[in-house]
């Protein structure tokens, strides 16, 4: 644009006038003292952001003379078209007070965590952790940390004991758990589905001529996420009349040790199974073997844990825990959750039950 203008002198003089340059989200930052992506949220109203928040950035926004540029909003209308799975918001997978990288030490957290994390991108959410925190002060500062950081979305990974006196502001938040039976917090709870898994069981082992089972329970600080098959084992036999009251061994002793060998030689004399259930892991056949023990001649071996994708060199026959159905099913629940804006407890809790896959290995005496 030219514009004429005389100096001093009387002469005239073009000169370019200057326009103001555009405001910018990094200004209205800068002045309210948020950052540029609550600008941009608070901008477009999201609920994500707090009230408050929302109205001091359109305070500095409105001070500013701030006005949206229509090619950008045209632009940002194109990507969101174009590109509708790119990270919008931030789910939060919450454990008891562990590391993300002593989880990762266990095979079988980290096959559900990988699980949670594909199917969160593929619904456009970028996963976080964060501890529950040890004490009710932990808990409220983490609590609101989360709040502030607009995550909406809780996961409450298994071995979260008592979730239900977790001092969370739970309005805030839509939430489902994995592997916890359903209790007083009124969430959804994604389990596998152990009743199935029992009936599974009793037929698989009466088809194949056994009527002892054993049941090995590990330590405590080992049993993680399956606590409840040694409530659900115990009454095996309520599913077949052929099956007799289930043995169960409680070890007391570090695995590896020469008293835990003892033990399970006491148990295996004394209780005389016919087909031994660990719990956990398969570990235990190379022990039963070590004692002398056929596999399968005189002694049966089945795993209740079984990975899909762990080395399984011994074949062992057993359940394949459905990691990956329990991670993909929570975070569906979770984006349903969070598009109809149902953040805090429900009026009833409820239980979505993912189906057990049997594996026939080599540990259990063929049919015939």
């Amino acid at each position: 644009m030219i514009v004429s203008h005389q100096d001093r002198t009387g002469h005239a003089d073009a000169r370019e006038s200057r326009p103001h340059r555009r405001v910018t989200f990094r200004d209205i930052a800068k002045l309210s003292g948020f950052s540029v992506a609550t600008v941009s949220r608070s901008l477009r109203d999201s609920p994500l952001i707090a009230a408050e928040t929302r109205r001091k950035v359109k305070r500095a926004a409105l001070q500013l003379r701030y006005s949206p540029d229509p090619g950008l909003a045209s632009l940002a209308a194109y990507r969101w078209e174009r590109f509708p799975n790119r990270h919008t918001q931030t789910i939060s997978l919450v454990a008891l007070d562990e590391s993300l990288e002593r989880q990762s030490r266990s095979p079988q957290r980290m096959e559900l965590i990988d699980s949670i994390t594909r199917e969160g991108n593929r619904h456009g959410y970028e996963i976080a952790y964060c501890p529950a925190g040890i004490s009710h002060r932990d808990q409220q500062r983490n609590s609101a940390i989360m709040w502030n950081r607009g995550i909406r979305g809780l996961i409450l990974l298994p071995g979260l004991p008592n979730a239900e006196s977790i001092a969370f502001d739970w309005k805030h938040f839509a939430v489902v758990r994995i592997l916890s039976p359903p209790t007083e917090l009124r969430v959804p709870s994604v389990n596998s589905n152990t009743h199935q898994g029992m009936h599974l069981l009793a037929g698989e082992l009466v088809r194949r001529r056994y009527r002892r089972p054993g049941l090995i329970i590990p330590l405590e600080s080992e049993l993680g996420s399956y606590g409840d098959w040694s409530i659900h084992v115990a009454s095996l036999n309520a599913f077949s009349s052929r099956l007799h009251p289930v043995a169960s061994l409680v070890y007391s002793s570090e695995p590896g040790t020469v008293a835990h060998r003892r033990e399970l030689k006491h148990w295996l004399t004394t209780a005389r199974p016919d087909v031994v259930l660990c719990v956990s892991d398969p570990k235990y056949l190379a022990e039963i073997r070590h004692l002398g023990y056929d596999v399968p001649g005189n002694l049966g071996v089945v795993c209740l844990g079984l990975q899909p994708n762990a080395p399984n060199k011994d074949s062992v026959s057993g359940f394949l825990t459905p990691r990956k159905e329990l991670g993909e099913l929570a975070v569906i629940h979770l984006h349903s959750l969070l598009l109809a804006n149902r953040l805090g407890l429900l009026d009833r809790n409820y239980e979505v039950a993912v189906p057990y896959r049997w594996k026939d290995g080599t540990t259990l005496r063929p049919l015939k």
